[in-house]
């Protein structure tokens, strides 16, 4: 037997599930509001990560290239230090070079004042000696015949005083070339290498020698090294893998000599004892 369902019933069970379904469908549809929304805040964050990425890249980027123009800086700086340094340290080698040649100079501008100066008390006792001996000569003594002692006496003075005139001369002419530069070949005046200063000096006193230091070396009176005297020639062997006298100067006095040197590039003072020159000595001429 069938059932028989009111139709009142059944739609208001319908009109139930409709409603539920109605309302479900509002929850759905709430819901994906909220996940619409959700998205919406995700995307925007999203957007302002990327937008504080870029940002954040931007400013790293521009640090990048402030430290690169700070670095480039600090390398113009550095090179700028460099070459001040070497210039600095070329004027000062330039500086102690020059206060070696001033040195140099002081000590030959003394060393020729006290010459003179002991030239002029020698002349002073010679002009003594000789009003003594005018005196003595005003007294009538007998001398036998042609015994001359003020003849005698004249050419003993002349004799020693054309030699320290040669001495003088011969420092001055060395002297006025100190400091002039060294080119290898040549003979002055204005540049020597070391034989063309010393032919040069002597050729200005009249007295003319070989060119080259092994012919002057040959030259002269053979004279030991402690028996020097201002004016000798000393010659060296500079060259220890090749035997020969390579190397001369002219002794001024007080162990030392002067000499157009390649090393120093000019024409110098150096001290005898010099362990390079001590050790490299050969020999010693007299030029008379």
């Amino acid at each position: 037997m069938a059932v028989v369902v009111p139709t009142g019933w059944y739609l208001v069970q319908l009109q139930t599930e409709n409603n539920t379904l109605h309302e479900a469908l509002q929850h759905n549809h709430r819901q994906m509001k909220i996940f619409q929304e959700d998205l919406k805040e995700l995307k925007h964050q999203a957007a302002n990560a990327r937008e504080e990425r870029v940002e954040q890249e931007r400013k790293l980027q521009f640090k990048i290239v402030e430290l690169h123009r700070h670095n480039e800086h600090l390398l113009r700086k550095l090179k700028y230090t460099q070459y001040d340094y070497v210039e600095r340290s070329e004027l000062l080698a330039s500086q102690e070079e020059r206060l070696e040649s001033l040195t140099q100079e002081i000590a030959m501008t003394q060393k020729a004042l006290q010459k003179q100066i002991s030239e002029n008390r020698r002349l002073q006792q010679r002009i003594a000696s000789l009003k003594k001996i005018r005196t003595l000569a005003k007294r009538p003594i007998r001398m036998p015949l042609g015994v001359d002692p003020m003849g005698l006496l004249a050419k003993e003075s002349f004799t020693e005083q054309r030699t320290d005139i040669k001495k003088e001369n011969l420092f001055r002419i060395a002297e006025e070339n100190l400091g002039k530069p060294y080119v290898w070949g040549a003979i002055g005046p204005s540049a020597f290498d070391c034989s063309g200063f010393t032919s040069y000096v002597y050729n200005k006193l009249g007295v003319h020698i070989p060119r080259t230091a092994r012919q002057q070396a040959q030259y002269g009176e053979l004279v030991d090294k402690s028996a020097l005297k201002t004016g000798d020639l000393v010659f060296f062997d500079t060259d220890l893998h090749r035997e020969g006298i390579d190397h001369v100067g002219i002794y001024i006095g007080d162990n030392r000599f002067i000499h157009a040197s390649s090393a120093k590039k000019k024409v110098i003072v150096t001290s005898m004892d010099k362990k390079f020159y001590s050790e490299r000595f050969k020999l010693a001429r007299r030029i008379n």
